[in-house]
């Protein structure tokens, strides 16, 4: 609205701002992991996840969210391990569960 009002110097300063708490939200990066999780760039959005876990590793979704980019990728290494981390912080009994049955769905594949 500023830019379209001549008070382009407003736009931008709140432009700024904006990206600013951005840049500090978790859950923004996570938005653009699941974007380009979507896209099929499974590495970009690994970094995003990562980015989100280093702002904020508590929310499991972030660590379940790394976990599926690296099954995506062929990681099992990496798959089991932010599994097991987002079970860590789950803090629901339905989460905890349903990362328990996907560590074990894992461990049978591996297996076979």
């Amino acid at each position: 609205l500023y830019h379209k009002t001549d008070r382009a110097e407003l736009g931008k300063r709140i432009e700024r701002t904006l990206q600013e708490e951005r840049a500090k939200n978790p859950f923004y990066h996570k938005m653009l992991g699941d974007k380009a999780f979507e896209e099929g760039k499974y590495e970009l959005a690994i970094k995003y996840f990562k980015v989100s876990i280093a702002i904020n590793r508590r929310p499991h979704i972030f660590h379940y969210s790394l976990a599926e980019a690296y099954l995506a990728m062929g990681d099992i290494k990496n798959t089991r391990r932010y599994l097991l981390s987002a079970k860590r912080y789950a803090d629901d009994l339905e989460s905890t569960l349903k990362y328990e049955s996907k560590l074990t769905l894992l461990a049978n594949n591996q297996a076979s």
